[in-house]
């Protein structure tokens, strides 16, 4: 239980981290575009956080995912 408490807590960091990088995301868009080279270096920071939480997400479901059929064999 307190690995998964613990792991809950990292993605709440991941996710503030996230949340933070979208705000400065649309102001950054909101005053040079999208073509500035801050806002794709933002961009690309921003699409590997949110692949690390969804492959975070994933590992967690897999580990604690049971297949019915292999609880009724046991």
């Amino acid at each position: 239980m307190e690995e998964y408490e613990q792991i809950q807590r990292e993605n709440m960091k991941l996710l503030v981290e996230i949340f933070n990088l979208k705000e400065n995301l649309k102001k950054l868009y909101q005053e040079h575009g999208p073509n500035s080279s801050d806002y794709i270096s933002l961009s690309i920071k921003l699409d590997l956080l949110v692949k690390e939480y969804i492959d975070e997400k994933m590992i967690l479901i897999q580990d604690n995912y049971v297949p019915e059929q292999e609880s009724a064999q046991n």
